[in-house]
C-alpha cells in the first residue's frame, strides 16, 4: 500500500529478504520497504498479518 501511494515506480532487486524471490509479484514493494527504511532485512513475511504497531511505524517512517 505505501509503495503504491508513494508514486515511486522503479526499485531494483535486493537480496535483503530471505523469503522474496526474483519472480515474486511483491518484489518491488519489498525493495521499496528496504530502500525507505520501512523494514529491516531478514524476512519480508508476505503471508504474515501486519499489526497496528507495525503499520504505524511504517507510516511514520514514510512521512518522516
Amino acid at each position: 500500500m505505501l509503495y503504491r501511494i508513494s508514486g515511486q515506480k522503479k526499485f531494483y532487486y535486493s537480496s535483503e529478504f530471505d523469503d522474496v524471490g526474483i519472480d515474486d509479484w511483491y518484489l518491488t514493494a519489498a525493495a521499496f520497504a528496504i530502500s525507505n527504511n520501512l523494514m529491516s532485512s531478514g524476512s519480508f513475511g508476505p503471508s504474515d498479518t501486519v499489526t497496528r504497531r507495525e503499520a504505524a511505524i511504517a507510516i511514520y517512517q514514510m512521512i518522516k
